[in-house]
């Protein structure tokens, strides 16, 4: 193989790594905890609360290519410091990167992590949305759906592109 082939190989490897690269920052707020492990599960919730008793623990900042590198890398994060879950995304766009930042939480109150040698009840958990929803919408039994603002009347629904149109 010759030397210009080469480089430009080369070349268009880095090319091909940058695009997947991702920075973090993570700023603990509150009580720190053990982590949870590589790959461990975390609710997200981009434009809405969790809908469970939790503390938050830790903000975190992620850039990347893509919204859905940040999304992973800011999930990483949230288990390298022992949360739960992320929401409240602000996301921007800056010199061809997407910027995300989010809240990490710890579930708290009637969420133990042990219950000792006790049968887990049942899981009456809603589907989530993979991936998770844009901000403006919001995951309803799996699906994302739109959320107008202001709500639409009794008589009216919020289309895809957030506005409300009367009912058919």
């Amino acid at each position: 193989m010759n030397a210009a082939r080469t480089s430009t190989l080369l070349a268009f490897a880095l090319a091909a790594l940058s695009i997947s690269c991702t920075t973090a920052d993570v700023t603990r707020i509150g009580r720190a905890y053990p982590s949870k492990g590589a790959g461990c599960h975390v609710d997200v919730f981009p434009a809405t609360k969790p809908p469970y008793p939790y503390e938050d623990i830790a903000n975190g900042r992620a850039g990347c290519s893509f919204r859905s590198g940040c999304i992973e890398r800011l999930q990483a994060e949230a288990c390298d410091v022992g949360a739960d879950a992320i929401y409240a995304f602000e996301e921007g766009i800056a010199q061809n990167s997407t910027f995300i930042s989010a809240t990490f939480v710890r579930k708290t109150g009637d969420a133990p992590e042990d219950a000792g040698n006790e049968s887990p009840a049942p899981s009456h958990k809603k589907p989530s949305c993979s991936p998770p929803c844009s901000p403006g919408f919001s995951c309803e039994d799996g699906t994302c759906e739109p959320q107008c603002n202001p709500a639409c009347a009794a008589d009216e629904i919020c289309t895809q592109k957030r506005v409300c149109k009367p009912s058919p």
